[in-house]
């Protein structure tokens, strides 16, 4: 007689659907999970109270006492029983609601600085700033998240604790404001000096900023006591550091750095901010080993390795943005190739100044360097000018003396300064693109510039005014503007 039973392929199948079904079940509760529902919607219920009592205490006040300012209620503790009774003693996890809120300026608020509030888990935090700003951040994108507590406060312990209680995954660093990056999905974001927060795209450099502990091989060989001192560039290369010098910005140089302290410039502290005497290059000429000198160029001209965009001087443990290239190849002869320049630099004043060899640009520059002053200025033997960063603003004498130079491309929107931009440029020729609202353009074409060549000529698809552009054709008799 045949026994009836279940075969292995449908036990098999069974299971697989079960697993597939428990799955299910679990993440729906992980999203929906009726006990930090109860919890969320307690809190909420709870401080929402708190606040409506707040407000009926102070219109009792200010109906019996006119002369109440509502800049002057602040109260902290047990102050607090004196505008909102019924939150003694009530609790949300492990801290009393009247130890981690206070009233500042007649408003409910909490209090950062609390201990009890450090106690509270994420989620708890998530919950009271909810109930207290009516903004539900878990339903917010990553960008968002940044441009808010930005506006909250810009240090950067703050700004990391609170993107993390919200559960995201961060890596920052100093920059220009702050380059976050999102470990989670790999993608850079970055708050400009303006404070707007820019999606920069698919980015894996915030793991290998947090995973890197050491030097690169190359300068532990020549110097193996500079382990702590930690170089990458902005594709996460390391870099050897003995190649440069660099130095940070400190509350000593205030006037020149505000907002900028704490990052690096790669030049010594003096080249970086004095105004025109006693300059130095900041990449080193050669290095000595053992007695034997290493030039640290490559037989045509161009830099060996690459520029450091990120700085560890702690092994790796915290590193800052390089943001200046002030004065970095300050009349470097021997340079005749340009390296790329990485996207953190804000500032390229002086870089190349007098690099009388140069010919060959930068075949990569920062988007963001938004003053290039005199960057260019006496490279006598260059003769493409390089693209434009598209938050360039100060291009003043940028190509001052170029006498070389033949062709220039379009000035970007952004740009407002372009006096003696090409001052001394006699064989520049060609159209000439101008998009910027400029503010100064004083003698940008003087010292008959382009007087070698066929001239100059403004295109007709110039986005500056037209009385500008008017202006500019003007102020010499070498410029013309496209019929």
């Amino acid at each position: 007689m045949r026994k009836k039973g279940i075969s292995l392929i449908v036990l098999v199948i069974t299971i697989v659907v079960i697993i597939i079904l428990a799955a299910a079940v679990i993440l729906s509760m992980g999203s929906n999970n009726p006990v930090e529902s109860s919890k969320k919607a307690k809190v909420l219920s709870s401080i929402a109270s708190f606040k409506e009592e707040l407000d009926i205490t102070i219109s009792s006040k200010l109906a019996n006492n006119l002369g109440i300012d509502l800049s002057e209620i602040d109260a902290t503790g047990n102050e607090i029983l004196e505008y909102i009774s019924s939150i003694e003693e009530q609790q949300i996890g492990s801290a009393n609601y009247i130890d981690i809120l206070e009233i500042k300026n007649g408003k409910l608020v909490i209090n950062e600085t609390s201990q009890s509030w450090n106690l509270l888990q994420p989620k708890e935090k998530s919950y009271v700033r909810e109930a207290l700003t009516g903004v539900d951040e878990s339903s917010q994108s990553l960008k968002e998240k940044i441009g808010a507590i930005i506006n909250e406060s810009e240090d950067i312990a703050y700004l990391k604790s609170r993107l993390e209680e919200t559960g995201e995954n961060v890596y920052i660093v100093k920059w220009d404001k702050y380059i976050i990056f999102d470990l989670n999905n790999n993608i850079e974001y970055r708050v400009l000096f303006d404070g707007t927060v820019e999606n920069c795209g698919n980015s894996t450099l915030g793991t290998i900023l947090k995973n890197t502990k050491t030097a690169d091989a190359e300068q532990l060989s020549w110097d193996s006591t500079t382990s702590n001192i930690i170089g990458l560039d902005d594709k996460g290369n390391t870099v050897n550091m003995l190649r440069w010098e660099y130095s940070v910005f400190t509350k000593e140089h205030e006037d020149a750095t505000v907002g900028l302290v704490g990052r690096y410039g790669l030049n010594d502290s003096h080249s970086l901010y004095c105004g025109g005497v006693d300059r130095s290059a900041g990449y080193i000429e050669s290095y000595t080993l053992n007695e034997v000198e290493i030039s640290n160029y490559n037989e045509d001209g161009s830099i060996k390795g690459t520029v450091p965009a990120y700085i560890s001087v702690d092994g790796g443990n915290t590193f800052s943005s390089v943001i200046s290239m002030g004065q970095t190849f300050y009349s470097c002869e021997k340079l005749v190739i340009a390296p790329e320049i990485p996207n953190t630099i804000t500032n390229l004043n002086v870089c190349f100044y007098q690099s009388a060899n140069l010919v060959t640009p930068p075949s990569k520059i920062s988007n963001y360097a938004r003053s290039q002053m005199w960057s260019y200025a006496g490279c006598s033997s260059l003769q493409a000018m390089p693209e434009m960063s598209k938050y360039a603003k100060n291009l003043q004498g940028a190509f001052d003396g170029c006498i070389s130079l033949k062709t220039a491309k379009t000035l970007p929107e952004n740009v407002e300064n372009i006096t003696t931009m090409f001052s001394g440029c006699t064989k520049l020729e060609g159209i000439v693109k101008i998009d910027g609202a400029l503010t100064n353009w004083k003698d940008c074409f003087r010292n008959n510039a382009g007087s070698e060549g066929s001239g100059i000529i403004i295109s007709k698809d110039s986005k500056c005014p037209k009385e500008i552009l008017d202006k500019i054709v003007e102020s010499s008799s070498y410029v013309s503007m496209e019929e």
